[in-house]
């Protein structure tokens, strides 16, 4: 936790593949069973994706991404439901590094997952804006919009998961996204500060409750908009968030 205050992201990935080294000999010499394997154990795998994602390692992030899913079971959600969060971290993976494709290639998941299903709609979304198919990313992010108010995300709210906002982050993003590639960059912009506003009023998590840093996202915008004063001012706010972010550094560039 403290590399990755201090932006030492490749320092946080070594520090958790060896805690993940140890809870695994852990759980295999005394059959671990409930609450450690469910969320202590995946917690170092989520920790090793976010530094590996942060320190821009593709490879690394998403192999990470697909094992922490892969450890938790649906009987471990239908225990701990807070957990299906670590269900959606491939297909978040996949959509930070710009795998459209295999974004594409992901089965839906099982209907009763209702957040997780939420966020691959979103993350398809995003893979057909940046394969030029805006009419198919609005009919996701139709998809995502009815599953943003359910009993069920509001459920995992009163688990002290903020699911509906993240959830909300997913849909100003989707929609800044359509609007960017649309050219209409006064909305992509509107969108895109609605989400880092969202995002800024989230707990505080280690790792944070969004998988990337949404000032990325506004930066760009603000880039492409040609307001470069405002985008150096939010790339520099992100930067004092998260030291040594390569992304933000790169958009300082």
């Amino acid at each position: 936790h403290i590399y990755w205050r201090v932006g030492r992201y490749n320092d946080a990935v070594k520090a958790n593949i060896q805690a993940a080294t140890v809870d695994e000999e852990y759980i295999a010499a005394c059959n671990a069973q409930g609450f450690y394997p469910a969320l202590y154990y995946p917690h170092n795998i989520h920790f090793l994706w976010a530094a590996s994602s942060m320190m821009g390692n593709s490879k690394l992030a998403i192999e990470s991404a697909r094992k922490v899913a892969a450890n938790v079971r649906l009987e471990m959600i239908e225990q701990f439901p807070t957990v299906e969060f670590f269900k959606t971290i491939p297909v978040l993976a996949l959509t930070q590094f710009g795998r459209w494709d295999e974004i594409l290639a992901e089965p839906l998941p099982p209907a009763k997952l209702q957040f997780s299903t939420a966020i691959h709609h979103y993350a398809r979304g995003v893979a057909l804006v940046r394969k030029d198919d805006l009419n198919a990313a609005k009919t996701e992010l139709e998809a995502l919009q009815p599953l943003m108010d359910s009993d069920v995300i509001h459920t995992l709210d009163g688990s002290d998961y903020p699911a509906s906002v993240l959830l909300s982050i997913a849909d100003e993003l989707l929609k800044g996204e359509i609007a960017l590639a649309s050219g209409k960059n006064k909305q992509a912009i509107d969108h895109f500060t609605s989400a880092v506003a969202q995002q800024d009023k989230l707990p505080y998590m280690e790792p944070p409750f969004w998988y990337y840093p949404t000032r990325q996202s506004l930066g760009q915008a603000l880039v492409i908009a040609g307001e470069y004063v405002s985008a150096e001012q939010v790339y520099r706010k992100d930067l004092a968030a998260y030291p040594k972010n390569g992304w933000s550094m790169f958009g300082l560039i």
